[in-house]
């Protein structure tokens, strides 16, 4: 018993490993031309028309970008930046 929640364990923490990593891998920088939430609420974004998915899991993070706003992340990094394009107000997501 002990040994398969220790394993179940060890395959969480590879699945949220590798979902950190491909987050922060992400590069991107420009007006969002496109955005799709799914059913869990990943966002989808189109920026200078290459998708990127997912590019965040902060729960803060989702409902708040628009088409017209503008996105800035770099990689290596999981600072995602939002600039919203009627407010030009800057929000810091990380």
């Amino acid at each position: 018993m002990i040994v398969t929640a220790s394993l179940g364990f060890l395959i969480y923490l590879f699945f949220c490993f590798k979902e950190y990593n491909d987050t922060e891998r992400l590069q991107f920088e420009g007006t969002v031309q496109d955005i799709h939430y799914d059913i869990k609420g990943d966002i989808t974004v189109t920026i200078q028309g290459k998708v990127y998915t997912p590019i965040s899991n902060n729960w803060a993070f989702r409902g708040k970008v628009q088409k017209g706003d503008s996105l800035i992340k770099y990689k290596n990094s999981l600072v995602i930046k939002l600039i919203k394009q009627t407010t030009k107000e800057v929000i810091i997501f990380r």
